[in-house]
């Protein structure tokens, strides 16, 4: 797994298959029945959560998404601000911000990865051909920077029109975030939730659906 080892979940079933007990650290006690979990047997042992985050050495060719400022896990509230840019075949992030267009090898450990399957029909080269390109254009300087008129948006969706068959329209960023972004930012509160809830309390106890 990309994430940390701290930053696991991991779930098991100890006295009713009608609790998922969920947990980072392997609890000595069972948080339902207060039994001692040393040597028991476990009606489904631990296993980790799967988890929406990807670092980007994991996602080549991609849309990626992370909070502006922190991680998803420990800073980030709804509402924040979201930063995208454009995986290289070898990991390597392309994004725009008020320094101009760069490519970021770090920074970018724990990220969502969109998925659009619209766009299918490439190879690896075309893809990176055209991230350098676009490096070397001029629409993509410091000075040419707007945070709302020419941003990290701007950008990522302006890459990623050129691989759309062509009978589609282009991605337009309010449509691009309400189809594309939120359905994952939605798994990911989700998960931060849940995360969070089982840092601060050793260990939460969810009925299993």
């Amino acid at each position: 797994m990309s994430e940390d080892t701290e930053d696991r979940i991991l779930c098991m079933q100890h006295c009713t298959n009608q609790m998922n007990i969920f947990f980072s650290k392997f609890p000595e006690t069972c948080p339902l029945c207060g039994k001692s979990l040393k040597g028991c047997s476990l009606i489904i042992p631990p296993f980790r959560v799967p988890s929406p985050f990807l670092s980007q050495n994991d996602s080549s060719c991609s849309f990626v998404v992370k909070p502006t400022r922190g991680s998803f896990l420990r800073e980030y509230k709804s509402g924040d601000n979201l930063h995208v840019g454009i995986t290289s075949s070898n990991g390597m992030v392309y994004n725009f911000d008020e320094l101009g267009l760069h490519a970021d090898r770090t920074g970018w450990e724990q990220c969502l990865v969109v998925g659009i399957t619209e766009i299918k029909d490439f190879t690896s080269e075309l893809w990176d051909s055209r991230l350098k390109q676009m490096y070397s254009s001029s629409l993509w300087t410091p000075e040419e920077y707007d945070e709302h008129n020419n941003n990290c948006y701007d950008f990522a969706l302006g890459f990623l029109n050129q691989f759309l068959p062509t009978n589609m329209e282009p991605f337009k960023k309010l449509d691009f975030c309400k189809n594309y972004i939120l359905p994952w930012t939605i798994r990911a509160a989700q998960y931060i939730d849940l995360f969070r809830r089982v840092q601060d309390a050793g260990g939460v106890a969810v009925e299993s659906l």
